[in-house]
C-alpha cells in the first residue's frame, strides 16, 4: 500500500491510501472539495474519479458508457490552458462528460494508451467504494470540448 497526499485548490490536503489500483482510505469526502461538489481525478494504475455525495446521481449517466475517452487539449473557458475531458462514450450524440484542469491530475499516460477508469463513492465509515469500472483510452485534441468518438489518428502527438 502507498499513500499519496495532494494539495487541492480548497486549501485541503488530500490523502489517498492505495492498495494497488484500490483506494483503502481517503479524506476526500470530508474535505472542502467534496463539500463544494468537486470531483477528484487521480492516476494510480487506473484513472480514478472520486465523486462527492452530491454527484452520486451522475453514476447512472456514467454507467451508460461502453468506454471512456480521456481527451487533453486547450479549453477556451480556461483561457486556453489545458484541460481533460473525460467522456463516457455511450455512442450517443450527447455523452456524459466531466472536464477538469489538466494540471490537477498529475501524471498522464501516452496518447493511445489504454487503461481502466474507475469511479469511487463514499461508503459507510467514509470507506471508498468502487462503483464503476470501464475501459479507457487517452488522446490529445485541438480543443476542449471535443465529445467525438475514438479514431485511429488519436494516438498522434499533442496539437499546438
Amino acid at each position: 500500500m502507498n499513500t499519496i497526499s495532494l494539495f487541492s485548490g480548497c486549501l485541503d490536503t488530500l490523502s489517498i491510501t492505495n492498495d494497488g489500483p484500490d483506494i483503502r482510505r481517503t479524506n476526500f469526502w470530508t474535505g472542502g472539495q467534496a463539500r463544494q461538489g468537486g470531483v477528484i481525478v487521480n492516476w494510480n494504475i487506473d484513472l480514478r474519479i472520486l465523486l462527492p455525495e452530491s454527484l452520486n446521481c451522475t453514476l447512472r449517466e456514467m454507467a451508460t458508457g461502453k468506454s471512456v475517452i480521456v481527451s487533453r487539449g486547450p479549453w477556451p473557458l480556461l483561457g486556453g490552458e489545458h484541460a481533460l475531458e473525460i467522456m463516457f462514450d455511450d455512442k450517443s450524440s450527447e455523452p456524459f462528460q466531466i472536464t477538469v484542469e489538466a494540471g490537477t491530475v498529475g501524471l498522464l499516460p501516452a496518447p493511445g494508451d489504454q487503461f481502466q477508469v474507475t469511479v469511487w463513492t463514499r461508503g459507510k465509515n467514509d470507506q471508498a467504494i468502487r462503483r464503476l469500472s470501464l475501459p479507457g483510452r487517452y488522446r490529445h485534441v485541438p480543443t476542449i470540448p471535443c465529445l467525438k468518438p475514438w479514431s485511429s489518428h488519436h494516438g498522434l502527438p499533442l496539437h499546438n
